[in-house]
């Protein structure tokens, strides 16, 4: 018998997950790995592989704690952090590197597995090298 192909959903969590007050709002990517992750019981035939990618200082850096402390995350609150912690304890979220350009490793992880990319970026500069590389 065959095997089945996954249907690979990439999320590109940083563009998911902002808000134009520049916050992160993790309950806003955890809703769209959720609603990815549920295609499976509807689409039932297809396993649905979901995957967002989001920078590493997101959950590298501390949230607002009760207390000042030295590295405070002010654009994300406690349950923010610990939701995001355990969205990549559960293999739904991966981390980029700092300084890196997480749409690389959207992009990139896309074309590697035949997968979707959720966003709301157009990827103007991206299409551009494209372009170059083909020629």
């Amino acid at each position: 018998m065959a095997s089945v192909k996954n249907c690979v959903v990439v999320i590109d969590g940083a563009n998911v997950a902002c808000q134009k007050d520049g916050k992160a709002h993790i309950s806003k990517l955890a809703a769209a790995v959720q609603f990815f992750q549920s295609l499976e019981l509807v689409v039932g035939r297809y396993p649905v592989k979901c995957v967002a990618f989001v920078p590493n200082f997101w959950l590298h850096v501390k949230p607002l704690p009760d207390t000042a402390g030295l590295r405070e995350n002010k654009d994300m609150d406690k349950n923010d952090w610990m939701l995001l912690n355990e969205l990549v304890h559960k293999d739904y979220v991966v981390l980029t590197p700092s300084q890196s350009h997480d749409d690389f490793y959207v992009i990139d992880y896309a074309v590697k597995y035949d997968g979707f990319i959720v966003t709301n970026d157009m990827f103007r500069d991206h299409v551009s090298n494209k372009v170059r590389l083909k020629v």
